[in-house]
């Protein structure tokens, strides 16, 4: 079992970070919404934004604190552009659920986005923003 974790590690705590931030973010927007009283689309946003700065900061300094390619403000932007693919990933794939299968699944839509944006973002984490230098490679070798 330790094997497989180890194997899979960075990919298992990219999901176990992407759960800490959708459960944040849907704490927020009910806080926001039901005590606040905010407007939702507004609640959403800035509920989604907390949730991403935590994802980054969780990943930048236990996921990937190894990777240190690129500055930190980089690195946090191009974050904060890649998440909103699978944002538009989700998006997707509620909408054409909605429009061409059933709209009462909606939730069920919602659960393939986060999954195919789990491992879109997984991938786009290790390729770009948390990218393995060559030197690196070699001195963990």
């Amino acid at each position: 079992m330790k094997a497989i974790f180890n194997k899979h590690r960075l990919f298992l705590q990219v999901g176990l970070v992407g759960g800490v931030g959708a459960i944040t973010q849907t704490l927020l927007l009910i806080l926001f919404v039901e005590v606040l009283r905010m407007y939702p689309v507004l609640a959403n946003t800035l509920a989604a934004e907390i949730a991403i700065l935590l994802n980054f900061t969780i990943n930048n300094y236990w996921t990937f604190s190894t990777r240190t390619g690129k500055p930190l403000w980089i690195r946090l932007a191009t974050f904060n552009v890649g998440v909103l693919g699978s944002i538009i990933i989700q998006a997707l794939c509620i909408w054409i659920g909605i429009h061409l299968i059933d709209e009462r699944l909606y939730l069920v839509y919602m659960a393939v986005g986060i999954l195919i944006g789990w491992v879109v973002n997984y991938f786009f984490y290790t390729r770009v923003v948390w990218f393995r230098l060559k030197e690196e490679e070699q001195s963990t070798q």
